[in-house]
Formats: structure tokens, C-alpha cells, sequence
């Protein structure tokens, strides 16, 4: 099976662009894929439009189910739209180079919530309850809470990012755990985005990617 038919759209991918001067880094959603090219959402940066133009060499990585693609390409035709997406050409397959998909994307952060139980993706069953993030993604989350949410449960969550930035998702709970030896008892839920506004997920990228960016800077990531 060929590395290109682990891509699909709605996952995420991470441009990297090298000027002369400096290097970019970006985050997107693919929109589109087919056996010749993918098309993802020009990021919501005031950078992106600038660098990311036809022609232009850039080191991609995917996050698959599995794994993390990675090869360089150049940046094919810009459709219009709001916001425009962009063609990347499918690359050799002796040039997708493959790795682990642990931390990929997965920025580790204490952020407060609030959450609220669903009985569906629209009805809630219960009042808000204070949490905090333990990590924090564009497609899912780890929250910890003093209580224990139940897997295949829908919750409704709301957050403010770091610089003000409001976010409001609901999220199916894949998984829930009790953590050991923690007074008062302490629990942490995986959460998978199921409901989720493109621009909210775009706030979540970009805060998740300056972030890391800053990290790296500084030798912490």
C-alpha cells in the first residue's frame, strides 16, 4: 500500500518554508485529496499569503492515522475562496519519508475550561464544570477533570486560549482514567473533536503551532 493513500481530508499538515532571510512554519487542514494532489486551507496567517505562492519549494509533513508523512514539494495553483486553498503535487513515493506520529502536534498545555455533559451533539444534560487541558490539538484534547467522564459520551466544551482567543467544540470521549495517588481524585479524558467550527479550529492550529514555534526557539521543543 502506498504511503499517499494513508492522506484523507481533515487531517492536519505542517508547511515549512526557507527564505533567504528566515523560515516559516504553518498549519493547515486538507480539504481535498485525490491519487495526483491535495489541497489544504491557506493559513489564517499574515505571513502565509506572502510566502506560500506557485512554485515554491516547501518540506511538508501529514499526521495519517498511523504515522507522520514527510517529503518536499513545491506549491502548485492557489484557488480563490475564503479562505483560498492550495494544491501540493503528490510527490515519488521513494520521497515520503515516514515516522512516528507521537507529539506530533500534540502541544502539552494547561489551559482552563469549562465542559458540560450532551446527550447528543446538541443537547446538553447538565450544568458546566471546570476543568483544565493537559494537551491540546487541532482535531482532539486530554482534559483533566474531578470527575469521570464515561467513553462514547459527548461533551461541550468551552476555552480561552492564551491571549484571549474563545473556543467552543463538542467532543466525543474516546477514553477516561482515574490517575493514581491523587488528592482529590483527579481523572483524564481523550477527547475527539466531532463538532467543530472551521474558524475554531484554526485558533486552536495557530495557537498550538506559535506556541511550539516559540518553544523551539527557545530549545524547549
Amino acid at each position: 500500500m502506498a504511503h499517499w493513500d494513508d492522506i484523507h481530508i481533515r487531517q492536519q499538515i505542517e508547511l515549512t518554508i526557507k527564505t533567504s532571510k528566515q523560515t516559516y512554519t504553518f498549519g493547515s487542514i486538507i480539504v481535498r485529496k485525490n491519487d495526483n494532489e491535495i489541497y489544504f486551507r491557506l493559513p489564517a496567517s499574515q505571513h502565509s499569503s506572502t510566502v506560500i505562492r506557485r512554485g515554491t519549494s516547501a518540506e511538508v509533513a501529514v499526521r495519517t492515522e498511523q504515522r507522520t508523512l514527510k517529503f518536499t514539494t513545491e506549491f502548485g495553483m492557489i484557488q480563490p475562496g475564503t479562505p483560498p486553498s492550495v494544491q501540493i503535487l503528490r510527490p515519488p513515493e521513494d520521497k515520503i519519508q515516514t515516522e512516528s506520529k507521537e507529539g506530533f502536534y500534540e502541544l502539552k498545555v494547561e489551559v482552563p475550561l469549562t465542559y458540560r455533559l450532551m446527550r447528543d451533539l446538541v443537547t446538553p444534560v447538565s450544568e458546566f464544570k471546570k476543568g483544565i487541558t493537559e494537551t491540546l490539538s487541532a482535531d482532539e484534547c486530554i482534559i483533566r477533570t474531578d470527575k469521570a467522564l464515561i467513553k462514547d459520551n459527548f461533551v461541550e466544551l468551552s476555552l480561552t486560549l492564551p491571549g484571549g482567543e474563545e473556543v467552543t467544540f463538542v467532543g466525543k470521549v474516546t477514553s477516561s482514567e482515574q490517575l493514581p495517588d491523587k488528592t482529590p481524585p483527579t481523572f483524564l479524558s481523550h477527547i475527539k473533536y466531532e463538532v467543530i467550527r472551521r474558524g475554531e479550529q484554526d485558533k486552536i492550529m495557530k495557537f498550538v503551532f506559535d506556541r511550539q514555534r516559540s518553544l523551539r526557539k527557545r530549545g524547549m521543543y
